[in-house]
């Protein structure tokens, strides 16, 4: 097991704990983008609530881009 401290202080946990976090947000964001789009094409959805969740998915990835560039 690791110790110790890593590349700008941060240790390994937070690393990793940082790699999963932004590993869900792009997933979560993917699967929502997913379903948004097949209940758009099945006519469940109207045009402005299917723009909604997708600026929903853009956010999740959006912010797992943030976790990625805050890590170098």
């Amino acid at each position: 097991m690791r110790t110790g401290k890593t590349h700008g202080g941060s240790d390994w946990f937070s690393d990793l704990a940082n790699r999963h976090l932004c590993w869900a947000f792009a997933a979560s964001g993917t699967t929502l983008f997913a379903i948004t789009t097949r209940l758009a094409r099945a006519g469940l959805l109207t045009r402005g609530q299917a723009l909604c969740l997708m600026r929903g998915s853009m956010h999740l990835h959006g912010i797992a881009i943030r976790i990625l560039r805050r890590q170098r």
